[in-house]
């Protein structure tokens, strides 16, 4: 807030000067904040972003953020990771993200703190109260996924936040390819359920590919089943897809969850 009290002073000495020349001049003022407290990411990735908000100003000259990395709990395999970092958030853009290494780790994880040190020109980080998130937990767990594909799997579908029921799936690996897998329904009796019995258990078949970067594809085999995308929680150990259909006359997505 010191930054905010000098800009005030500032204006006052200049208080001869007109509105549009003082505008520009002391417009470029504020915080910088988290965009939440916490998140989770999967040991393989290498890296992930935190989101941080350039708050008030106008950020016409572009930011330079200073930000710390560390272990709070569990146990890393590379320490390296932990340090202090820098990243710039161009001018103008009011968000960005810090970028934070990760590191492997056993199964039971850890937790790493990341704290905003410090930031150019006339923003402060945070604000001197505490009311706004200068530091971030990121739970990091270890990357299952492979072992969850390969294995006998549950899925539970769910329409308008209502579970639908619970159901055994089936994903056949395709041959020459990397986590990429066929199914004849990824919904299980979905229909009937919905239908009350009217219905017949129309099945979603199509091919699941599980990406690099952990987000999940899901392309249909049939015109009705559209399709969907992703991703893989690896603290929950559980793969999301967001299923959209032509098959009812209403427009309407169903929640797949494989665990």
């Amino acid at each position: 807030m010191k930054k905010l009290l000098y800009l005030f002073i500032s204006a006052s000495l200049f208080i001869s000067c007109s509105d549009d020349e003082m505008e520009p001049a002391f417009s470029d003022s504020g915080w910088i904040d988290f965009t939440s407290a916490t998140s989770s990411s999967a040991d393989s990735v290498g890296s992930t972003d935190v989101g941080v908000a350039v708050n008030l100003g106008t950020n016409l000259a572009g930011q330079t953020i200073t930000y710390s990395v560390e272990l709070i709990t569990g146990t890393a395999n590379d320490s390296s990771v932990f340090g202090t970092y820098t990243q710039e958030i161009p001018s103008e853009d009011k968000t960005g993200f810090l970028s934070v290494p990760i590191s492997t780790t056993d199964a039971d994880g850890y937790d790493a703190l990341v704290t905003i040190l410090s930031s150019d020109g006339m923003y402060d980080s945070g604000l001197s109260d505490g009311s706004k998130l200068t530091e971030h937990t990121i739970t990091v767990c270890q990357d299952r996924s492979t072992e969850l594909l390969s294995g006998p799997l549950s899925g539970f579908s769910e329409l308008d936040g209502a579970g639908v029921e619970i159901y055994s799936p089936i994903l056949t690996p395709v041959a020459g390819e990397n986590n990429v897998y066929e199914t004849d329904n990824i919904w299980g009796g979905l229909v009937a359920v919905l239908t009350g019995g009217a219905a017949p258990p129309i099945p979603y078949p199509g091919t699941l590919t599980l990406n690099d970067d952990l987000t999940v594809d899901f392309v249909g085999s049939e015109g009705y089943a559209t399709g969907g995308t992703g991703f893989y929680n690896a603290c929950t150990n559980e793969i999301f897809i967001s299923l959209t259909q032509d098959l009812f006359t209403s427009d309407f997505t169903v929640e797949v969850y494989l665990y």
